[in-house]
């Protein structure tokens, strides 16, 4: 399975896609280290070792996932067989054009060679005799490469310069006369100035140390490109060999470039600011500082972290997909899944709203009934900007009441009384990254031993019915109690408090009341009806009117 085979572009993630590349375990072992060197330098995805921060995180990310360069890592005869390979690159184009290896992107690949070459397992089996063979072939390499301007450009460089440098590291004794003959080197001399070094290592070879501001203010340090970018053959390869990879599902937005990355694109550069590298975790001021918030509303979504990668990008103006920079690759529009990166936890920004970023307001209630004898449901909602993740409830006496979430954030519940409950009020507050709002009063959870009480609306949705069925008796403690010349106060309160209508009703105890209250001029919503009988030692009955016409 590779790009342009039927089947590839049915790949969804990239996991899906490594998954399809791995070798048969049987196959594996049995392969000679050398067929195994050029089915790695074949791996379709290798251009991924430049798509991030560093090579070296590239290369990291690409053992990780490939079976093939884990095993060849593991060979005992990789070091020399990598280095018999390395030492038949054509000495003028620098190809190497043993049988089967795919000559395509070669700028690329030829740096991905050179990183194999330079990897830690490789470089611990190598004796002496062989390290030193390998030091002095990438010094012919990059001198070659430096008296080259057309041909080679920084890009090509930099694998190179890391083969020498993390070579030489492996000589605990250098007195030995090879050793002072290629630390005399001028090349040399310049890698043991380690600053120059990690430069090279982490984004290009010169730089000038910044600092940008975030939209609050927070300085941030971050490096600006003087010199040393990518040849027009190099940008040309990271932008092919990208399209072939995602069955062209992608699109090109930008060419290639050490002047800015991912998190200076996603984070300043889109922005409308000049070109700056901006390395983790400088990226983290910008939503730390609240220049940006979390959001879980993608209409309002303007910035996104792949939060399981070291990764950043912007939402594009085409639906479903963002626009990021691949490290020193190019710009693309792509789908949140087709990238380099690891996209199984995204995390999306916006632009801060004064009105909206603090805890959330009090909670509105959407519903409020009682759904058997003791037994309520209640939900609330709250204004969706106000990024609300989880609600909270109580009640006077929680004792007497038990509330049971009926979802994740808990927006419903329901509420059931004890063996002996007291009637009190039911709660609720709302929580997002800012903390938690104020309480809110959503309705009376109620013991009634004095009356029932049913609302009924019209098919004309311009007059409520309510029946008020008083009980023969209550009871008093001990005792059963008659009921006689009842008063029941009955109002109507919109979700925000407002009361829309009143009324005191007198009853003798036995006949029931009905009562029609007219809401035509009432707007569409949710309301609260109250009736208290103010002659039983008990709390009002609330209960969730819907008011549609």
């Amino acid at each position: 399975m590779r790009p342009g085979v039927k089947g590839w572009g049915d790949l969804i993630t990239e996991a899906d896609r490594y998954a399809a590349l791995q070798i048969p375990e049987e196959t594996l072992k049995s392969m000679s280290t050398h067929d195994l060197i050029i089915t790695c330098l074949n791996l379709p995805v290798m251009s991924h070792y430049a798509a991030f921060n560093t090579l070296q995180q590239g290369m990291d990310v690409l053992i990780q996932n490939f079976n093939g360069l884990q095993e060849l890592m593991k060979r005992d005869d990789a070091p020399l067989e990598l280095l018999t390979l390395y030492r038949k690159m054509d000495t003028k184009t620098m190809k190497l054009s043993e049988e089967g290896v795919n000559q395509a992107y070669w700028n690329l690949r030829r740096g991905f060679f050179e990183m194999l070459l330079a990897q830690e397992p490789i470089l611990e089996k190598m004796d002496e005799t062989t390290r030193l063979t390998l030091i002095k072939e990438a010094q012919k390499r990059i001198y070659q490469k430096i008296d080259d301007e057309k041909e080679y450009s920084s890009f090509s460089y930099r694998p190179t310069l890391v083969i020498l440098k993390k070579s030489l590291n492996k000589f605990s004794d250098s007195s030995l006369d090879e050793i002072k003959k290629i630390e005399s080197d001028p090349i040399i001399q310049f890698l043991k100035q380690d600053t120059l070094y990690v430069n090279l290592m982490s984004s290009s070879p010169i730089y000038s140390n910044v600092y940008i501001s975030t939209p609050n203010g927070t300085s941030v340090a971050a490096l600006k490109l003087i010199s040393g970018d990518m040849s027009q053959g190099d940008k040309d390869d990271y932008k092919d060999s990208n399209l072939e990879i995602y069955d062209n599902r992608i699109t090109f937005a930008g060419e290639a470039t050490y002047a800015y990355n991912c998190h200076a694109y996603a984070w300043y550069v889109s922005e409308g600011y000049s070109y700056v590298w901006l390395n983790t975790p400088g990226d983290d001021a910008f939503w730390n500082d609240g220049s940006y918030v979390l959001t879980t509303d993608m209409s309002r979504a303007k910035k996104v972290s792949y939060a399981s990668d070291d990764h950043s990008a912007i939402i594009a103006s085409q639906n479903g997909y963002f626009k990021s920079k691949w490290g020193a690759g190019p710009l693309f529009i792509h789908k949140p899944t087709d990238c380099p990166y690891n996209a199984s936890t995204l995390r999306y920004y916006r632009y801060p709203d004064p009105n909206y970023d603090d805890v959330p307001s009090k909670p509105l209630p959407k519903a409020f009934n009682m759904i058997s004898s003791g037994a309520f449901t209640a939900e609330v909602s709250n204004d969706a900007r106000y990024e609300v993740d989880l609600y909270e409830w109580k009640v006077d006496y929680p004792n007497d009441w038990s509330i049971v979430p009926l979802n994740t954030i808990k927006s419903k519940v329901n509420v059931y009384q004890s063996s002996s409950p007291r009637s009190c009020y039911l709660y609720a507050r709302a929580h997002n990254s800012f903390g938690w709002g104020e309480w809110q009063s959503i309705g009376w959870v109620y013991v009634s031993n004095s009356y029932s009480l049913s609302v009924l609306q019209n098919s004309g949705g311009a007059m409520l019915q309510v029946q008020i069925k008083p009980n023969a008796k209550m009871q008093n403690g001990d005792k059963a109690v008659k009921l006689e010349n009842q008063t029941y106060q009955v109002a109507l309160y919109s979700n925000t408090g407002v009361c829309v209508y009143q009324t005191t009703v007198n009853n003798n105890g036995t006949n029931v009341v009905n009562l029609n209250i007219d809401v035509s001029q009432v707007s569409n919503g949710v309301y609260f009806l109250n009736v208290r009988n103010t002659k039983a030692n008990e709390g009002p009955q609330t209960m969730n009117i819907m008011i549609k016409h």
